[in-house]
């Protein structure tokens, strides 16, 4: 038989920290597959059932825990003592050896779930834990599904997730859509944020077994639309990354229908938005910007004119997708769940207040900066000289430094003035922003 000798860290200079032994046994064999032993490796703990009194325990002192894969029935649990391993890992002395039954044993008692499905029916095991990071005060070991008609069982077993009802951890769900109910369990919380995640075990008719699926439980935030028949997950990487995708079943797997990816803070006011979605086998891709007016009461307007109709106003904060602009203009569409709306908002009602002159001029124009304070520039506004209005205001969808970061001169080479911004990076790391100028449509464009 062969075996997973998992110890304590207290012996680990003197054995290996992990590795596959075989163990000599009298009695037959019930298991020859190793499986993971429950041990901390800090002062020789053990978290598990006492063999001998077959109560729980949480230490076994100075001892070697083996757990071999369990059965449908039961568990192999071998102890050894400290002085029955040799340094070369040649030979062994069994202390305890003892098969336990699951039933009697190991996971009493069971509790009866809420949800079934129209042939199976389930019970779950489990036991106190510590309260620790996300305070639920039990965990669930082992899941028995009963078949209603035959009574035949089916145990799963090394759950470990946590719970506060033992009466209500499975619920039921045909999650890849094949018109058979399947289950999932709650996993685990998302830490600081809120990517939680779940245990999915989907039926599989051919063998009458609930077997764990390892793609839709790797995934975050996961929700199952049975009459769609879609699956989304989003996932939040910190403060400023969010994201998501959107699945279906195809051929026993897991397959991609389309995905969104939201970044905050490298472009200044802006968020920078990408999604794809797969029609008739072919993505579709698109990156637009993302921004929020500074001030309340912000009109979106039908066509890019004041005093035209007003499509909307926007509540404070609200979010809008930026798809195209003209000079003093953003064409919007909103981004939330609610009514959808598309419109003209004024650029100026994106930007804050304050505004601070560059030094650098032209002879017809001069420019300014949109600025938060001196090291925060977010649009560049062109005055024309003669009118001393703002003709245009090019939004630079990033961070500039303000002081000397304009700079003029002809930069695509057609005899005609350009400008540029540069990147508030180290003297080593220069980056620059171009604008081109278009005589024909007088006008300056960002360089491609």
């Amino acid at each position: 038989m062969v075996g997973l000798i998992c110890y304590a860290s207290a012996f680990s200079a003197q054995l290996p920290e992990c590795g596959v032994y075989q163990l000599k046994s009298t009695a037959k064999p019930l298991f020859t597959t190793p499986y993971y032993s429950e041990q901390t490796y800090q002062r020789s703990k053990y978290y598990g059932i006492d063999i001998i009194s077959n109560k729980e325990v949480r230490q076994y002192s100075l001892k070697y825990a083996v757990i071999s894969r369990d059965t449908s029935s039961h568990r192999m649990e071998i102890i050894f003592s400290r002085d029955t391993i040799s340094l070369e890992g040649k030979k062994y002395k069994q202390q305890h050896i003892k098969g336990l039954p699951f039933h009697d044993n190991l996971w009493q008692p069971w509790v009866k779930q809420k949800q079934e499905t129209p042939k199976y029916r389930f019970e779950v095991s489990g036991s106190k834990k510590e309260r620790g990071y996300g305070m639920y005060s039990m965990k669930v070991n082992a899941i028995k599904v009963i078949n209603k008609k035959t009574g035949k069982v089916q145990i799963l077993t090394h759950i470990g997730t946590p719970t506060d009802a033992l009466d209500d951890v499975v619920q039921v769900q045909d999650c890849n859509f094949d018109g058979y109910p399947d289950f999932w369990i709650f996993a685990h919380d998302g830490g600081a944020g809120p990517n939680y995640g779940d245990d999915f075990y989907l039926y599989h008719p051919e063998s009458g077994k609930f077997e764990y699926n390892e793609q839709l439980s790797n995934l975050t935030q996961v929700a199952v639309d049975t009459k769609m028949k879609t699956i989304t997950s989003e996932f939040r990487d910190g403060c400023c990354h969010h994201g998501g995708e959107a699945y279906t079943f195809k051929n026993g797997q897991l397959d991609t229908l389309s995905y969104w990816n939201r970044q905050f803070g490298y472009f200044g006011i802006f968020a920078e938005y990408s999604a794809g979605k797969k029609e008739n086998g072919k993505w579709n891709d698109s990156t637009f910007y993302e921004v929020s007016p500074v001030g309340e009461n912000t009109k979106i307007w039908a066509v890019p004119k004041v005093g035209a109709a007003v499509v909307k106003t926007l509540e404070a904060d609200q979010i809008v997708a930026i798809h195209k602009e003209k000079p003093l203009w953003f064409y919007v569409t909103n981004t939330d769940y609610g009514k959808s709306f598309k419109g003209w908002m004024k650029k100026r009602d994106v930007f804050p207040e304050k505004t601070d002159v560059y030094t650098p001029e032209m002879k017809k124009y001069r420019f300014i900066a949109f600025a938060e304070d001196s090291d925060q520039v977010y649009a560049i506004g062109v005055i024309d000289k003669k009118t001393k209005q703002v003709m245009q205001i090019l939004p630079l969808y990033s961070q500039f430094t303000m002081k000397d970061s304009l700079q003029i001169g002809d930069y695509n080479r057609d005899g005609i003035k350009d400008f540029r911004i540069k990147r508030s990076f180290d003297a080593e790391n220069v980056n620059y922003k171009v604008f081109i100028y278009n005589k024909r449509e007088a006008l300056f464009e960002p360089q491609k």
